[in-house]
């Protein structure tokens, strides 16, 4: 956060999620930062977003909050981790930084390009809509129910 408020004073990194540690409660009040906790619905913070950033160090399968992001047309920064299982490209999709410096450069450089940013939004939210939404993760499973295709589409209208 130094490096992002020495260019935008404004700046401000909420962090929203269940559980946070001790380490990153302490958090709180520093550096534009803010210690939010659990949130009934992570989509206000993101819509409220001009960037969302997810640095996680540790990752374990696919990152919803980095999906409901892109598929809300917010640009992301993701950390090696948090792009884990989530196919996308980046540079197109969203930007992965390899260091907090690197999260921080391509954070400041995408405040500094709102069209940038809006552009890479758009192109992972038309990702995500494309291959993450239910009708294409679901569309083989008439198929290995032994169904035929024909059958499901005819129950579902």
């Amino acid at each position: 956060m130094p490096t992002i408020l020495a260019r935008f004073p404004d700046a401000r990194f909420a962090i929203a999620g269940r559980a946070p540690t001790e380490k990153v409660r302490q958090l709180d009040g520093r550096n534009g930062t803010l210690v939010i906790g659990a949130v009934e619905d992570i989509r206000n913070w993101i819509v409220a977003a001009d960037v969302v950033v997810a640095p996680l160090r540790i990752a374990r399968g696919i990152q919803n909050k980095v999906l409901e992001a892109m598929a809300m047309g917010r640009p992301v920064v993701v950390s090696d981790c948090a792009a884990e299982g989530i196919d996308a490209i980046d540079g197109e999709h969203f930007l992965i930084a390899a260091s907090a410096d690197d999260e921080a450069r391509l954070v400041c450089q995408l405040l500094q390009n709102p069209e940038q940013a809006a552009k890479l939004g758009e192109r992972a939210k038309r990702l995500i809509h494309a291959q993450y939404s239910w009708e294409t993760q679901l569309a083989d499973l008439p198929a290995l129910c032994g169904l035929p295709v024909s059958a499901v589409a005819e129950a579902a209208a």
